[in-house]
């Protein structure tokens, strides 16, 4: 189903022949965004259609910031500050970015291991099926540290312009090879199978996979070689969609194949899909599920991407629709009560064109205060992201027929 990003790409231009009277219009020309920033690392190909998810984005200083806590230190976990245990709270919701199940190694061990610690990390990436996963890091990063660290593992280096690629001893095609007798959690890239991935280190970034055919193409999309995902009108509507209602937290990224959702309308006299009280949503071109703040608000976003305004607000409306009367076979609930519990509420319908990329985003929006900093009764932080984290449980489990389309109703 991958084709289906090309449909977006011939529908290109074709909101600049219409009116500039949509619900919500913005160009987003001249602003800073981080997410697309990270997505020119990442090369459009079918092999990165293809995933599930196509991408996954978190922003660990947003996350700080929307609670009002400083980045904190080991020294913060080993004393059990508030500035830790707030941090812990509020990274409880993500469910985006580099993946996090070796924290608590990362503090003990990472910054030896690889010459800089998960603090400095910003902004994480990540896209593709394991074992070829690709891995963008942004942040505050020294080169001689990590040059050092990797050459304390007898890890090789090449040069090229401000680009420094590290492989391990075997070399850079080995970055696969398993070797359980040198497990180290506390490295991030591959450590807890044993691997030596190799990687490249540019000012402020870090791009690494254990396939090192991936690492040469996001090299070759950094230098312009290959065309990226931040140069995909689908991609860019999605991100200046979501960068007009606050700050992102974290993004995770969808094609209509890789979410399950995709379903074939059968002949007439066949059985039709039980969708009670589900009217018809038109077939997206990618789906996006975010995470954004405001001054006083957590916003979720389900966010269905289209070559036209006319369709995304068919789309909004339905999505709004369904969710008021779709049911949760994993909680045995209406998704409208499991929102209402964590005390959210269902916007209106709402849509986003991009003149600038040519596409449309139907949004779907659920509103959620901040949480608060005050101790719970059972001593705890709340959580930040409960709405974030409901709506990417109930995708992984298959739980969100609320996005469902007939594919072969495409374009």
């Amino acid at each position: 189903m991958h084709s289906v990003r090309f449909i977006g790409m011939l529908l290109f231009g074709l909101l600049l022949a219409l009116p500039a009277a949509a619900q919500e219009s913005s160009t987003g020309q001249g602003k800073p965004n981080p997410l697309l920033e990270m997505l020119a690392l990442v090369p459009d190909t079918a092999e990165v259609w293809d995933s599930a998810p196509i991408t996954s984005y978190a922003d660990y200083r947003v996350l700080e910031a929307a609670r009002g806590i400083s980045t904190p230190t080991k020294a913060d976990f080993d004393n059990r500050t508030d500035t830790a245990r707030l941090w812990l709270a509020a990274s409880g919701g993500l469910f985006a970015g580099f993946p996090m199940q070796y924290f608590m190694q990362y503090l003990e061990g990472m910054e030896e291991a690889v010459g800089f610690g998960w603090f400095d990390v910003n902004r994480a990436l990540s896209f593709g099926q394991p074992p070829a996963v690709g891995n963008v890091l942004a942040g505050d990063f020294d080169a001689a540290s990590i040059a050092a660290a990797f050459t304390a593992r007898d890890f090789t280096s090449s040069m090229t312009d401000d680009m420094t690629i590290w492989c391990g001893p075997a070399g850079c095609d080995e970055g696969q090879a398993l070797n359980l007798r040198s497990r180290n959690p506390a490295n991030p890239f591959g450590g807890a199978l044993g691997r030596e991935e190799p990687l490249a280190v540019l000012p402020g970034l870090v791009l690494n996979s254990a396939d090192y055919s991936v690492l040469t193409a996001m090299i070759g999309t950094q230098q312009g070689e290959i065309p990226s995902l931040a140069d995909n009108p689908l991609f860019q509507a999605a991100a200046r969609a979501l960068a007009a209602r606050g700050t992102l937290r974290q993004a995770v990224f969808f094609s209509v194949a890789s979410t399950g959702f995709g379903y074939t309308m059968p002949d007439p006299d066949g059985e039709q899909p039980t969708f009670e009280g589900f009217g018809t949503l038109p077939p997206y071109l990618l789906m996006v599920v975010a995470d954004v703040v405001t001054e006083d608000q957590e916003k979720t976003y389900v966010g269905l991407v289209y070559g036209d305004r006319e369709t995304a607000q068919a789309a909004s409306e339905e999505l709004v629709a369904r969710f008021q009367v779709a049911q949760s076979a994993r909680a045995q609930q209406p998704f409208l009560t499991l929102i209402e519990e964590r005390g959210g509420t269902l916007g209106a319908p709402t849509m986003h064109d991009d003149l600038d990329a040519g596409a449309a985003v139907a949004l779907l929006e659920i509103n959620k205060p901040l949480p608060s900093n005050e101790l719970q009764p059972d001593g705890g932080y709340a959580p930040s992201a409960l709405l974030f984290g409901l709506l990417m449980q109930s995708i992984y489990a298959r739980d969100l027929s609320i996005v469902g389309v007939d594919i072969n109703a495409a374009p």
